[in-house]
């Protein structure tokens, strides 16, 4: 994984992700034996919301599209360029499920990194713990602003409601 200075995607946070960095070598190591790299061309689904999650993704090359989807509506949430994380709302216990859709928007390489293991280094490394609670935190506050004014984002239950309504 690259150490050049990345920020997180598509937020107005400046704030850099610097998780790896955290690590030991020996975690790094790990991090190496416990991931695997895939290619996805551009328009391939990299993960389906709804479905199980058994990985944390890491955006090595590329730029993904993440969007909430109903069957008939999709709503674009973010592009998230390389030097960040898919797929952590699925890191909780009582939610083992992708919340969205991430769709390669170009060619890209996705680091998937075993779930089970992501949550290992949490639980041991509190400076790593607490920059992947930073990017939690600044991507993830479940509001979209468009022209000033903030908007909840919908979970996919509620988005189908909406749109089942309209």
């Amino acid at each position: 994984m690259k150490k050049s200075e990345q920020f997180s995607g598509c937020t107005i946070s400046p704030h850099k992700c610097r998780y790896f960095e955290k690590l030991t070598d020996e975690e790094q190591n790990l991090l190496e034996e416990r991931s695997a790299i895939v290619k996805y061309q551009k328009g391939e689904i990299i993960c389906k919301q709804g479905s199980f999650a058994s990985h944390v993704m890491y955006m090595e090359h590329g730029l993904a599209k993440v969007y909430l989807d109903d069957g008939v509506n999709q709503l674009v949430l973010k592009i998230i360029p390389e030097g960040n994380l898919l797929g952590l709302s699925s890191l909780s216990d009582d939610n083992n499920k992708f919340q969205y859709s991430a769709m390669a928007y170009i060619d890209s390489e996705i680091r998937q990194i075993d779930i089970h293991f992501f949550k290992q280094l949490l639980g041991q490394n509190p400076a790593f713990s607490k920059e992947v609670i930073d990017i939690m935190g600044s991507n993830n506050d479940g509001l979209i602003q468009l022209d000033g004014k903030s908007f909840k984002i919908l979970d996919y239950e509620r988005l189908k409601r909406v749109s089942e309504k309209g």
